[in-house]
Formats: C-alpha cells, structure tokens, sequence
C-alpha cells in the first residue's frame, strides 16, 4: 500500500477557491506569502463594466458535442445569423438534483452533465490561469526584488494619458523607494483608439454617412468601447450588430465590406494595424524611453483602465521578452491611483527620493548686469545699489535627485520693517530660466514672510534673513530664519 502524502501548505503557492453557480460563476484566489484574496473581476467578452462573476452559459455550433463559447462570449455567439440551430446552454447545473433532474429533458445533442460542466470548467480554469499570469504576485517566487538596486517601472494607461515612472528599491532603507528618473507621460491613452475606431467606421461607411444618424454611430462605437477594445487578443476577428436606426438602402448594403446578415465584421489583422497598433506602438516607445534612461529594468507593472487592456499587456510583454523579467498587471489595475493615493497617505515616507519635473524657485533681485539683463528690470536703491528685478532664484532643480527631507535654503536680506513677500515659480523648460517672466515659467504661490519687532534696529537697516523650503514632503513648507529665531509663513496659492 502506497504511503499517503502529508498534506502541506507550503507546496501550494497559490490557493484558488470557484463559485460554480447555476446562473453565474466567480473565482478568488490568494498567494501564501501575503494573504490578500483576490477577485477576478474581468472575463472573456464582458462589457467595460467590471463584475466579480461570469454566466454560466455553454454554446455548441450547430449538433455538435464541443463547445466553442462559453460565459459572455456564449450569449454574444447565439445572436449570429451563423447560430441558426445551434444550441446555448443554460442552468445545467440543476441536473446534478437527481430529484429535479428525473423530471428534466435530456440535455441536447447527446451531452452528459459531466461532459457540459467539464467543457465549462475547463475554459473557466484556462482563464483563471492567464489572469494569474498577468499578476505579478503569481511571479513572484520566480522573481523576488532585492533589497537594493532593483528598478521597475509602473506605466499607468488611462484614457487620455500614459504616464510612466521607475523606481529603484533604495538598499539603505529596507523596502522604500526611490525614483531614479524623470517620470514621462503621453497623450496616447485609450481614447486615441476610439478615435481611430472612429475614423476606420466612416471610412467603411464612407459613401453612406450622410444618411446614418448620429445616434446609430454612437451604438457603433458604444460596442466597440465596451466590448471590442477591453478584449482584443489581435486574433479572433470581431463584429458589430449593426443598430435598427442605420437606414442603409438594401440595394446599396452590398456595396459596404463585411457587412452581412446585419453584422459588421471586422477582421484582427485590420483592427490591429489601423486601429490598435499605432496608439500601442506610442506606449512601447515611452516604455523603451524609460527602460533606456534607467539603464535597464527588473519588472514593467501595467496599470490604469488602459493597462488593463489584454492586447497592450501581450504587445508589452512581447516587446520585453528577454530585457525585463517580469510585465505584469497588478489586481483592481484600474484603481490603481486611488488606492495608490489612500497607500501613501497611510506611509508617505514609503518614497525616499523623487525626481522634480519642473524648476521652483522664486523672484528676488541680483546685481545688475550692464548689457546682459533687461534695462527696464534695472533698479536704483536708495543706497546707491544697482539691482536687476524678476531674477529666478533656484530652490530646486528638474531632473535632479530631491530627497523627501531636503531643505534648500537660501540667505537674504531685507529693509526694516518691511515683511518680505515672495512669489514661488515653477517652470517646465530644458534650460535654468533666468528671469521670471522667461518663456515657460508660472506662478506657483504667494508667501510672507513677516517682520518681527526687533530691539535696536532702526527703520531702513538691513536685516539678514534664511528662507527655508521643504520641497519633498506632500506639502511644501516654507520658513524664514531671522537672528536665530524661525517663523513660518503663509501661502496663497495663484489660481489662474
């Protein structure tokens, strides 16, 4: 007799737990390491909305014993002309009562029950795996980060904008971050493939679109958007049911590719390579841009609703293949900058080291430069002092590292009792601005930095003063050192 195996919880990295349901079905998983359970909330064919559960639906073309559909896409192929006489399968799972099922018909085209749950739970298991696959946790025994030197980067995908930054797990302080380059972002989001979806449907419909209305074009691209774009693989071809509204002449139907029995259809390559491909390829070159600027990277984490996309995580992956050992899509992708937002309120120190996008600084006045600054920016001071106006003092510098508790001050002076007011720039330009009113720069803030009363100093003398900033935390912090004291000062934030 075979000697039974200990059952172990160690041996199972991964712990899955199915809800097969008589109408609907759900799956949650957990890796050991960490505990959370996760909800898989995407399934094959579903509209944009995300929903924990998919139906629990079997399509079998025609007679057939092999089952080509099921969940969301089942529903989806009944519609077809092409499914004339074919059967979809539903609530079979009442079969397994033996005391409703003695009163139940057979089920079709010669199926048994085990055969029509087998079929199910098979493709069910087959997704499941691919969304383990896309997480990073369930590749993380495969690749554990270090302690220090690791780089990823996180391209965040949205509808309108790709935003991309890279980390660098910093060795001195255990598992917090530190961003190692400029952040970089593009307006390539997933709206950019509405509108050439957009472009390639009137190009279809070129010789008939003064007569569409607008409404049954927008039913056109509602399809596309909620149930074309979230699930494009670049293989199956696709089609649209074209909306009662389209009042196209029977005669003229013929003439308009693809179109039959009241279905568009939209073949892979096509979608791929006028639609899909060249807002993809924009995302590819931003990732490439960020894996060149880190000097390599260890993982590419997709998120946002377009990092979701299915199509832009294989292109991603594809693309990388080699380069960076792990591309993933983390769960709940698409709520990603919130909880990312709520995470960092919990720990903001979790990022020791960031790098600005801008220059900040603010306007104080230098000596004058004779035949260099504007002569209209020249002022005469009551002492004789020739002095240059609008100049742009740095306070922090873009692209250069930024620890979270820099403080960048500044020694000044000021006229007795006078309060000090300053105005905070930032500008987004190459170069260190000089001025104020350089191309480029705008107005960040107004702070005062008030006078206290000083004992023996008489009005007009000149008072050194410190102006501190604290640049790296989630709110700046200005302060004023005057004789050894500090004072904080007020900030009124410019709203043009």
């Amino acid at each position: 007799m075979a000697q039974s195996t200990v059952f172990n919880i160690q041996d199972y990295p991964v712990i899955i737990g199915i809800d097969f349901g008589t109408t609907f079905s759900g799956c949650s998983y957990a890796f050991v390491q960490n505990n959370e359970v996760v909800d898989i909330v995407r399934w094959p064919k579903q509209n944009n909305n995300v929903y924990p559960k998919t139906p629990t639906l079997n399509f079998y073309q025609g007679s057939g014993k092999t089952m080509t559909q099921w969940g969301n896409a089942a529903r989806l192929e009944m519609q077809r002309p092409t499914a004339r006489n074919s059967v979809l399968l539903k609530q079979y799972k009442l079969y397994l009562d033996e005391n409703i099922a003695k009163d139940l018909p057979p089920l079709p085209n010669g199926l048994s029950i085990v055969e029509a749950i087998s079929d199910y739970l098979r493709m069910f298991h087959e997704h499941v795996v691919t969304e383990l696959k896309k997480g990073f946790a369930k590749n993380y025994g495969k690749h554990q980060f270090r302690y220090g030197g690791d780089k990823f980067m996180i391209c965040d995908a949205g509808g309108g904008t790709v935003d991309l930054i890279v980390f660098e797990i910093d060795e001195h302080n255990g598992r917090k971050l530190r961003e190692c380059t400029k952040g970089h972002g593009q307006s390539c989001g997933s709206v950019f493939l509405d509108r050439r979806m957009r472009k390639f449907l009137k190009k279809r419909f070129r010789n008939h679109l003064s007569s569409i209305p607008a409404s049954a074009f927008e039913n056109m691209m509602d399809i596309f958007v909620e149930l074309i774009k979230p699930q494009f693989d670049g293989v199956d071809d696709q089609y649209i049911t074209l909306p009662a509204a389209m009042n196209l002449e029977p005669r003229l139907k013929e003439t308009i590719e693809g179109l039959e029995d009241g279905l568009l259809y939209l073949k892979a390559e096509e979608l791929k390579n006028d639609v899909f491909e060249p807002v993809i390829k924009e995302v590819i070159n931003l990732c490439e841009e960020q894996f060149l600027k880190a000097g390599g990277l260890s993982a590419i984490f997709l998120v946002g609703g377009f990092g979701s996309s299915n199509y832009l995580f294989e292109r991603v992956q594809k693309e990388f293949e080699g380069r960076v050992s792990l591309v993933a899509v983390p769960p709940r992708c698409e709520l990603a900058v919130v909880r990312g937002a709520v995470y960092f309120g919990l720990n903001p120190h979790v990022v020791t080291t960031r790098i600005p996008r801008y220059w900040y600084g603010i306007d104080t006045t230098t000596t004058f430069r004779e035949g260099i600054d504007p002569p209209n920016y020249k002022i005469i001071r009551d002492d004789g002092s020739v002095r240059c106006d609008n100049r742009f003092s740095v306070y922090v510098r873009r692209g250069q590292p930024l620890d979270i508790d820099n403080c960048v001050s500044k020694d000044f002076f000021a006229y007795y009792p006078h309060h000090t007011t300053c105005t905070l720039y930032s500008a987004d330009t190459d170069e260190q601005p000089v001025y104020t009113t350089s191309p480029g720069v705008h107005k960040v803030a107004n702070f005062t930095i008030p006078m206290p009363a000083l004992t023996g100093v008489t009005e007009g003398e000149k008072v050194d003063l410190t102006i501190k900033m604290y640049f790296g935390e989630i709110e700046l912090k200005v302060e004023a050192v005057i004789r050894g004291k500090t004072y904080g000062t007020t900030c009124t934030f410019d709203t043009d």
